[in-house]
């Protein structure tokens, strides 16, 4: 998923947090996709068990996105989140300095 993406993203958020569940399953499906790219290539153990705990924070905290931030970076930051605490992911993931701050002017 590349940055020309974002705009696609923010909209099935929004939408999501607006309650409509044709969008909410179409976010889910997308990060599921993310989630599982990112780790396989972190190291977990069992992928699909990651990719399952990042889709149940996604959906829980989904209200916590503000359309004034860059919808990738909050992906990835749950995504990162989730995976951080996936048996077998790799130390140095584990272990990474958190990401600094997206610039709200080039979201």
């Amino acid at each position: 998923m590349g940055w020309q993406d974002a705009s696609r993203l923010r909209a099935l958020i929004g939408a999501s947090q607006a309650g409509s569940p044709a969008d909410h399953a179409a976010l889910l499906t997308l990060a599921a996709g993310r989630a599982r790219g990112l780790a396989r290539a972190s190291g977990a153990r069992d992928c699909e068990a990651a990719v399952q705990q990042a889709l149940r924070l996604i959906h829980a905290l989904r209200r916590t996105y503000h359309p004034s931030r860059c919808p990738l970076s909050w992906l990835d930051a749950l995504i990162g989140r989730a995976l951080s605490r996936a048996p077998g992911v790799d130390a140095a993931l584990r272990n990474a300095a958190p990401p600094a701050r997206e610039d709200p002017m080039r979201a």
